[in-house]
């Protein structure tokens, strides 16, 4: 979809969370590491946008997808948003 401005783009991360949380945890189950944190990590906006929205369980299932990845580049990744996530909910 094409976007008129970033709440536009945020809104539809907003209104496809399910769905793309859903898809997270087929591609764990499928042991798609790989997809399964690429995909969290496409949320990124709408995690930033809204810090304070519950995203730990989805970020530490990501991380531990991006580890069983063997992916150090995505376990970084991961650990940068999850922990810029820690702070902002503290």
């Amino acid at each position: 979809p094409e976007f008129g401005d970033r709440a536009a783009g945020v809104a539809w991360f907003a209104s496809e969370r399910d769905d793309l949380t859903q898809a997270v945890a087929a591609a764990k189950a499928a042991h798609l590491d790989n997809r399964a944190w690429r995909i969290v990590m496409t949320m990124w906006p709408l995690i930033v946008w809204r810090v304070r929205d519950g995203w730990v369980p989805l970020l530490e299932t990501a991380l531990a997808a991006a580890r069983a990845d063997a992916d150090e580049h995505g376990e970084a990744r991961v650990l940068n948003v999850l922990g810029w996530v820690l702070i902002e909910e503290d």
